[in-house]
């Protein structure tokens, strides 16, 4: 199924503007990746087997700051170092970019 086969209107009243959004956070953050893909990539170690490019925090910042804007009453739990656990009926999971080690 692509993007545009994707029906948002299909969706419960409630989940049509959180799905919306997150296609088009997952539109531009891939613009973003697509960009710094093979580049020089600075990579920062966050464990012993746990990487971190500026990609990842780049992509990660946009979504934020966009569900933030949108949603924000929402929390959100984000992989490079962000957690919002705020007791909210909504909660954003956000992996800005899995498989950094392939990434990078």
């Amino acid at each position: 199924m692509t993007v545009r086969e994707f029906r948002v209107s299909r969706l419960p009243t409630v989940l049509q503007p959180l799905t919306a959004e997150a296609i088009a956070l997952a539109l531009d953050a891939g613009r973003i990746l697509r960009r710094r893909f093979r580049t020089a990539v600075q990579v920062t170690l966050k464990g012993p087997a746990d990487v971190v490019t500026a990609a990842d925090v780049e992509v990660q910042s946009l979504i934020v700051r966009r569900l933030r804007r949108r949603f924000p009453a929402h929390g959100i739990l984000a992989e490079e170092g962000l957690d919002a656990t705020a007791a909210t009926e909504w909660r954003w999971i956000v992996d800005p970019l899995d498989g950094t080690k392939n990434f990078a």
